[in-house]
């Protein structure tokens, strides 16, 4: 993969290549550029790797940026998203404060089985001074433990103050397949299980299922891998 640039006094620039070499044959995709104010090219896109058989080997999100026609790699925080369960797709934003936005795809897999795509961001914080006294947990946080589960998980969620609450659970396709929790909660510690079947007492498969907390605090979801 090359990137080149045309300035108004000089023309075309030499294309400069800006692949990464993992060795055997790289593949290039999905190449995305950005550029800040003050000149600065961001580029992000997939490398992916093949044997010496031309078969797909590894795929590897790469980040690069460029000034006066030097490159870094700024990207040391994407290695752990490397490898089988990225997507196809990226994308790449500069904003007017020169601050990159990333956006990539993942496939979940359960038991070797494709599940529905995510799309995951990356995006530059500001660093702030530590907090004087711990952060407190957010209202009405959910949790679920195990995860992944077979064939029972256990969920748990704090409310600040006595109220309405519903805990129910969706599969992938946004069908409801339970209703663990639907009344009045008292503050504190609630908690309730689900058994990994639906409504209907029916053994749901090995996938992705989702439980959603809705109280007086707003909305939270917690993603539940159900492996049997």
């Amino acid at each position: 993969m090359h990137h080149q640039i045309k300035t108004p006094d000089a023309g075309w620039h030499p294309a400069e290549e800006i692949s990464v070499d993992y060795g055997y044959f790289n593949w290039p995709l999905s190449p995305c550029l950005g550029t800040g104010s003050d000149g600065t090219v961001h580029a992000l896109w997939f490398q992916e790797t093949s044997t010496p058989e031309l078969e797909p080997h590894q795929r590897n999100l790469e980040y690069r940026t460029g000034k006066y026609g030097v490159w870094t790699n700024p990207g040391d925080f994407l290695a752990g998203q490397s490898g089988g369960p990225l997507g196809s797709r990226v994308a790449l934003d500069v904003s007017p404060a020169d601050a990159p936005v990333l956006a990539w795809t993942r496939r979940d897999t359960v038991a070797g089985q494709p599940q529905p795509q995510q799309v995951w961001i990356a995006r530059q914080g500001a660093p702030s001074a530590a907090p004087d006294e711990e952060i407190p947990r957010p209202e009405s946080a959910l949790r679920a433990w195990p995860n992944p589960f077979n064939p029972v998980v256990h969920l748990e969620f704090d409310l600040p103050s006595a109220g309405v609450a519903r805990l129910e659970i969706f599969d992938a396709r946004g069908r409801r397949l339970s209703r663990l929790v639907d009344g009045t909660r008292a503050a504190g510690l609630n908690t309730a299980t689900w058994n990994g079947k639906d409504a209907a007492d029916q053994n749901q498969p090995s996938g992705i299922y989702f439980a959603r907390l809705t109280s007086a605090s707003g909305t939270m979801v917690q993603k539940l891998i159900l492996a049997r």
